[in-house]
């Protein structure tokens, strides 16, 4: 973790455990899990951190963390210090500009088509949509920009893609 020090880092990921405690002082303070599918991070919080964002860290909730790694006080071990937390949910809205759907040229037909135009016109958003068709045998690729489409980036919206055997990225 040294080489990420004083180094902005944007962690998204499930808390798996919570743990808030009451110090002998009597002020507040957390440690918390938090997983996704490459790893975890355990963070402590203490006095106006703990106040500020305790009410996100509930087990199962699902969160986009910003923070830094630091030294810790009065050691030379490091720990990640939260600057920002936001629910998962609600990070489309301020961190993705567009969507990039990625085609298969071999599953591209007029079927899949009115399906994508139905299901752009149902996710109307504010976000660029892109489309890749990849030609997998012949190792091309073709990029296309939606001059004036825009679709909402959701999970609903990636799940929809999902289930045209599309993959769906957010940039």
């Amino acid at each position: 973790m040294d080489t990420f020090r004083s180094q902005k880092i944007k962690i998204a990921g499930f808390v798996t455990k919570a743990d808030h405690r009451i110090s002998q002082k009597g002020t507040g303070w957390g440690r918390f899990t938090l997983e996704d599918y490459s790893g975890m991070l355990e963070i402590t919080m203490f006095s106006n951190d703990y106040a500020q964002f305790k009410h996100f860290f509930d087990e199962g909730q699902s969160l986009f963390v910003t923070g830094q790694m630091k030294q810790r006080w009065n050691s030379d071990e490091m720990e990640f210090k939260v600057e920002q937390v936001q629910l998962l949910e609600s990070v489309a809205s301020t961190q993705v500009q567009s969507v990039t759907l990625q085609v298969p040229l071999e599953l591209l037909s007029d079927a899949l088509i009115s399906n994508l135009d139905r299901i752009c016109k149902e996710h109307k958003g504010k976000h660029q949509l892109k489309v890749r068709v990849v030609d997998y045998t012949n190792k091309n690729v073709l990029n296309f920009v939606s001059g004036g489409r825009k679709v909402n980036a959701s999970s609903d919206f990636a799940m929809e893609m999902e289930k045209l055997g599309l993959e769906c990225t957010a940039g």
